[in-house]
Order: structure tokens, then sequence, then C-alpha cells
């Protein structure tokens, strides 16, 4: 098994497969993004390139290239 990537987020569950949740402003004015967790549904928040790679995976097949440069499974 590969090891996690860093900018991929890891749930308390294990899982590594996410959907792309919302993203908006905290009371403060800082944007905030979130994913959700496919296999518990637990909600994250991360930042905003994990947000990005999250949709990108989400809505296009990936190259094994890409895959293994974010170090990543299929």
């Amino acid at each position: 098994m590969k090891s996690p990537s860093k900018r991929m987020p890891v749930c308390a569950c294990g899982g590594q497969k996410f959907r792309t949740a919302g993203a908006g402003k905290s009371r403060s004015g800082k944007r905030t993004y979130a994913v959700v967790c496919l296999t518990c549904g637990n909600e994250l928040d991360v930042s905003k390139t994990a947000y990005a790679l999250c949709n990108y995976l989400a809505t296009r097949a990936p190259s094994e290239a890409f895959l293994n440069l974010y170090q990543l499974e299929r």
C-alpha cells in the first residue's frame, strides 16, 4: 500500500475517497472548504488545494501518472 499524500486528507475512518461538500466564507471573512468522506459521511475542513484536488478526482478520470504524482490509488 502506498503512503498517503501530504495534500490529500485522511478521514478518521482511514478513508481517502471524498466528494466536495461546499465552499464558503466564515463570519470572520475567511474562506472555508469542506469535503465529505464517501466511506463514513464525515465532513472535513480542508485547504483550497485539497478541495480542488478532490473536485478534480470526482469530475475527471485521472491518468496513472497523475495518481502516482499524488501517491493515490484508483
